[in-house]
């Protein structure tokens, strides 16, 4: 599919830096141990199953048996990298979200085979899109927070 009908099918679009990472890889495995998916790659119906939660998009593979994925909140490019084991705790009485990263999924890969950064961390947050926004921009100007 081109990204145009990706987008229609999911009724909304894809951080850009996924799409660049996606023109130049494609479907890309990591050690065995976490597969980024081209969501191109996929039937319409295949990327409607994609959605695991209202606000829960499948992006990948892990090697334990769970899903890569993004909590679709707010704008695409400051999506947090989270996996299925969060979306499956969003209908339960746990209503503390505990995504991976708030960082886009390219720093998000960089961090996690360069450091050890992301092996064991999951903060508990309840971050607006601002704040994301702020964190993934640490030295940014509060007037450039498309969120504020």
């Amino acid at each position: 599919m081109s990204w145009d009908q990706v987008f229609q099918v999911l009724g909304h679009g894809l951080p850009a830096d996924y799409i660049a990472f996606a023109e130049v890889y494609g479907r890309v495995c990591f050690n065995d141990e976490l597969a980024v998916d081209d969501l191109r790659r996929l039937s319409p119906e295949q990327l409607r199953q994609n959605r695991l939660h209202t606000n829960v998009l499948r992006i990948g593979d892990t090697a334990c048996g769970t899903y890569m994925a993004w909590l679709t909140e707010g704008h695409p490019d400051y999506w947090p990298v989270t996996d299925s084991e969060f979306a499956s705790h969003l209908d339960g009485p746990d209503t503390e979200l505990r995504p991976w990263a708030h960082v886009p999924l390219t720093r998000f890969l960089l961090e996690k085979f360069t450091t050890d950064k992301y092996w064991f961390e999951q903060p508990p947050t309840t971050f607006t899109p601002a704040e994301i926004w702020q964190r993934a921009h640490p030295m940014g100007d509060a007037a450039d927070n498309p969120f504020l």
